[in-house]
């Protein structure tokens, strides 16, 4: 019941979204109150030229940057020493996040250590600090990690076999500049694999054992923009509109999960797989998704419901429950449109890796947010039916 419930919606970044959005980077810098600017980015954008491009551009308005590229996929706590090494040299600046949530997760972490003392782990977000961060700007180059709508990023600990959240209540974006042109080039598995990953947000969103209207009105929006576009833009990677409509709902997906509801088991799932078989994390959970939905049933029957009438495969003249499992079957029936593996094994996971991944997935914050609280035979069951 609403009347039982008690929001609190935390303030959310300026979005500059449109064609040629990035044209306001310089703007945007400004606002934060420098004239300085971190880029922190990965190899792959930085050999198509887009961050010389955006430094000449920062140039020519008077602003002094300085590129740190190092950003792989799953980065570790390697990767957020190497980066804040730069970091601390560079100084007082805002801190520019070009690229996927590896980028703009990493950038969060820099954007605190920049400032305070400390390496690796040490910048767990449960970590008390001395100083707020450095301003963030990002900038999505892909539709769906939504890591632009909060101020929390996940880093991996291969040590530990497990990920790790960095960031603070300061590392929330300031401004978010959400250009299609630049997500254009993203070839057809990738966007496939952060599509996946916007629509679980979403789902997990409206799901959730804390959900409310406001993740419904954002959760369902974004569903059916994903359910629509994400197979045209996999198809044909230079639709323009498809890339416009995928950047902003994964934007919206991730705004939704951001109204306090979190995610849910199927990236409690994903976050220990990731980290011990190295798997991207968008195609783990277009596998486990659709388990995670099937073990949620009996608590969220007439979210699904809804969730089928929305997407379009539900029938007038079934019953709640019946829908329910039709929209299951068209989630689960989207990986292999969109040519991604259906099989976890086929993804680096091994039988012998389950017993470790379930308990980190129990231990993992945001398998709180399930609506039913799992057992370890629960996630057990859900790995096995597709390792």
């Amino acid at each position: 019941m609403l009347s039982h419930q008690s929001l609190t919606i935390d303030p959310q970044p300026n979005l500059f979204f449109g064609l040629h959005a990035i044209d306001r980077l310089s703007e945007a810098v400004r606002m934060t109150g420098h004239a300085r600017a971190l880029i922190v980015t990965d190899h792959g954008l930085t050999a198509t030229g887009i961050p010389d491009t955006l430094r000449d551009s920062l140039q020519q308005a008077g602003i002094e940057s300085t590129l740190y590229d190092g950003i792989v996929a799953n980065p570790g706590v390697v990767v957020l020493d190497e980066g804040m090494t730069i970091a601390r040299s560079f100084g007082p600046c805002a801190i520019v996040a070009l690229g996927g949530g590896s980028s703009i997760d990493v950038a969060k972490g820099l954007g605190m250590a920049a400032v305070n003392p400390g390496s690796g782990r040490d910048f767990d977000y449960r970590n008390p600090q001395q100083h707020p961060g450095l301003p963030l700007i990002a900038i999505p180059t892909t539709a769906g990690t939504g890591a632009e709508t909060n101020a929390f990023g996940v880093i991996d600990d291969p040590e530990a076999g497990e990920k790790f959240y960095v960031g603070h209540a300061s590392m929330m974006p300031r401004y978010v500049i959400a250009d299609p042109l630049l997500t254009v080039g993203l070839p057809a598995r990738p966007t496939a694999a952060t599509g996946m990953d916007a629509l679980a947000h979403a789902i997990e969103a409206i799901s959730a054992k804390n959900t409310n209207p406001m993740a419904d009105a954002l959760g369902f929006q974004a569903i059916e923009m994903i359910y629509a576009w994400l197979p045209k833009v996999v198809t044909d990677g230079t639709d323009i509109e498809g890339r416009a409509q995928m950047l902003l709902a994964a934007h919206i997906a991730g705004r939704a999960f951001a109204t306090g509801t979190g995610l849910g088991l199927a990236h409690g799932i994903a976050h220990p797989l990731s980290a011990r078989a190295g798997s991207v994390h968008g195609e783990v959970l277009a596998v486990l998704l659709p388990q995670v939905m099937r073990f949620n049933l009996r608590a969220r029957t007439e979210v699904y419901n809804r969730l089928a009438q929305r997407i379009g495969v539900a029938d007038p003249m079934a019953t709640a429950a019946a829908n329910a499992e039709r929209a299951i079957a068209a989630i689960d029936a989207l990986p292999s449109k969109l040519g991604l593996e259906t099989r976890l094994s086929a993804l680096g996971a091994t039988a012998d890796m389950i017993p470790s991944i379930g308990e980190k997935a129990l231990e993992d914050e945001v398998t709180l947010n399930a609506p039913l609280p799992p057992t370890l035979e629960d996630v057990t069951t859900i790995l096995k039916a597709v390792i």
